[in-house]
């Protein structure tokens, strides 16, 4: 997984579902893909197989697709 905070990216050796639960505020991250997991803040458009990220389209994965779909984004 990569972890790209503002500026640096860092490659985390870790299952995402660990990422997430181990965060202060797991609510607050959403897996979209086996090597993605996006700040739900940070996300500014959302579509059917992709969000966009810092101007960076990043891809859905469909079995992520459900949960994305729950959440409502205000960009």
């Amino acid at each position: 997984m990569e972890l790209v905070p503002e500026n640096k990216n860092y490659i985390i050796r870790t299952p995402i579902i660990s990422f997430i639960k181990n965060t202060p505020d797991p609510l607050e991250y959403v897996g979209i893909h086996r090597s993605y997991v996006v700040h739900i803040d940070k996300v500014t458009a959302k579509h059917n197989r992709e969000v966009i990220v810092n101007k960076k389209k990043l891809p859905v994965n469909s079995l992520y697709q459900e949960e994305l779909d729950r959440l409502i984004f205000q960009p």
